[in-house]
């Protein structure tokens, strides 16, 4: 991962995490992959995505917004735009229980 992505890409999660009630995220970790690698890490081999690259991480927090809340987040931002794609939030115990260094090099961007 790029050194001058990383914080750009962490931005936009952080950012993302105060929409969503969140001023202050918990163990942000990031990841360099495809969406459909991402993809398949949270819901299983079966499930089929783009196949674009993307800086995928995983957070927590107390996510709330729009009815929706949840303690675990999964963030898709792009590569290009440094936006925040697509997302998933979910309550802790329906957090993937598989190892995110499957994915690549893992880069802590804000500890646990």
């Amino acid at each position: 991962m790029d050194e001058h992505a990383l914080p750009r890409a962490g931005e936009a999660v952080l950012e993302w995490a105060a929409e969503w009630g969140e001023p202050k995220p918990r163990n942000l970790r990031m990841v360099a992959t495809t969406h459909e690698a991402a993809t398949q890490w949270i819901h299983g081999p079966q499930v089929g995505s783009r196949t674009d690259r993307v800086y995928f991480a995983t957070v927590q927090g107390a996510f709330r917004k729009d009815g929706r809340a949840g303690e675990w987040a999964a963030v898709f931002v792009d590569r290009a735009t440094f936006r925040v794609v697509t997302y998933t939030v979910r309550s802790r115990d329906q957090a993937p229980g598989r190892p995110l260094e499957q994915l690549g090099t893992v880069h802590q961007l804000v500890r646990p």
